[in-house]
């Protein structure tokens, strides 16, 4: 049985009969005539409560606690709240408590759970007595305000809840300022992390397009501690302010902390697109020179073979034939062109330019009729077929390498051989049969 003290009080001042119940597993096991009407309360673990009404008591008058007991062992007498009011059986935080009243405050309140705590009697000198263990003077405070608060009266506390009271602000005091503290030390910690990520060196990360991207690199822990607009690169681990492994992602903290400007997929730390720029820059640059002939002067130019879409990629100063295409470095058509390569800044211009028509893959003096030539007993060699006074030519012309040509005989029915090199003409011994070609 559950209710407020109101109806409490209600009850004790009407009229108690056997077996009735109060409340809280209690219910009236006896009454009796004892200079007034005494109830007895029966109630849970062999608790009783004795409760008091006088006959001179004024009409409207409650029954009020007077005794205390456990199977007959005295727990709580009146007598010792003498100077602290009237007591009075209330209820408070779901049991039933004794509370002493003194008109201009509540001076003590107890609950019956309190009330079965053992205490021990001890007799001081000089007739003086005191009681070991019992309830703790603080929960008796608690309960003294709560009900004070709950029955909207005055809490008279004494010296020692005074004490007790304070401490308790003090260790309230205490423990809010160690609070504040530690605070304090988790900011100043965050503040140097932070400080130590900002201070990071900056790193490029690469897109799957080849952008550029200027990022501080951070871990998945760091991420709540970056400023709002931060330009991060999430890794793995950092070691010693360098990111270790591959990058995960590049983002810009934004509000609230999310991902903003997220790229996720095709990150490098190298410019692969740029590595391959270079990679086919080299293969271009390292190409073997190709000698094409001014068939104007007759001059042999050693040029770079290219394409229309490589020829911007050679350094300055750069000599250069344009191709329609190159397969394994070698050159694949007509000689469309030969120019000078200069470079200002960003700007690529040709110089010297020698259009296709003045332009041959062989000297003027090497065109002409071939022939093929047996020379001792080997397979037919074709031969380009020059006159006497073509070596001359040949010479001056720096034609050498090993190139060989043939000079018919005066009867025309076979033909010298002659070896160019160092720009000098060598006659093999005898003469060979030769066939046009």
């Amino acid at each position: 049985m559950q209710r407020d003290s109101g109806l409490l009080s209600s009850l004790l001042k009407g009229t108690l009969t056997k077996g009735q119940d109060v409340g809280h597993g209690f219910s009236v096991v006896k009454i009796e005539e004892r200079g007034g009407e005494v109830a007895h309360l029966g109630g849970p673990k062999g608790v009783e409560i004795e409760m008091f009404r006088s006959h001179k008591a004024p009409e409207g008058a409650e029954f009020l606690p007077s005794m205390v007991r456990k199977q007959g062992k005295l727990l709580w007498d009146y007598r010792e709240e003498k100077g602290n009011g009237f007591c009075f059986l209330r209820e408070c935080k779901g049991e039933f408590v004794i509370v002493s009243d003194a008109r201009d405050g509540i001076t003590n309140v107890m609950s019956i759970s309190m009330a079965l705590i053992p205490k021990v009697k001890v007799n001081l000198p000089g007739g003086n007595v005191m009681y070991a263990g019992g309830p703790k003077p603080e929960d008796l405070l608690d309960l003294k305000v709560a009900y004070s608060k709950a029955a909207k009266r005055r809490a008279i506390l004494t010296d020692e809840e005074k004490k007790i009271i304070a401490d308790r602000e003090e260790r309230a005091r205490q423990a809010m300022e160690a609070e504040k503290e530690k605070v304090r030390l988790a900011q100043e910690a965050e503040r140097k992390k932070r400080e130590a990520i900002l201070a990071r060196h900056r790193v490029d990360v690469f897109d799957a397009k080849g952008k550029p991207h200027f990022c501080t690199p951070v871990t998945k822990q760091e991420e709540n501690t970056l400023p709002q607009h931060f330009r991060a690169v999430e890794v793995n681990a950092i070691v010693d302010g360098k990111p270790q492994g591959e990058p995960l992602a590049v983002f810009t903290v934004g509000k609230d902390g999310q991902r903003t400007d997220l790229i996720e997929n095709g990150l490098t730390w190298e410019d692969v697109k740029r590595i391959q720029r270079e990679a086919r820059r080299a293969e271009i640059i390292g190409r073997k020179r190709v000698p094409v002939y001014n068939t104007k002067t007759g001059k042999r130019l050693p040029c770079i073979p290219v394409t229309k879409t490589e020829k911007d990629t050679l350094p300055d100063h750069s000599l250069a034939v344009l191709v329609e295409a190159i397969v394994n470095g070698k050159p694949q058509g007509e000689p469309l062109a030969v120019f000078t390569i200069r470079k200002t800044g960003s700007k690529v211009r040709e110089v010297e330019r020698i259009e296709a028509e003045d332009l041959a893959w062989k000297p003027k003096e090497t065109q002409g009729e071939m022939v093929n030539v047996q020379a001792n007993g080997a397979a037919a060699e074709p031969m380009l077929c020059i006159g006497e006074s073509d070596i001359k030519a040949f010479e001056a012309a720096g034609i050498n390498s090993g190139y060989r040509a043939a000079v018919k005989t005066a009867d025309g029915k076979s033909v010298f051989i002659y070896t160019f090199e160092d720009g000098k003409a060598k006659k093999a011994k005898g003469t060979f049969p030769f066939t046009i070609a």
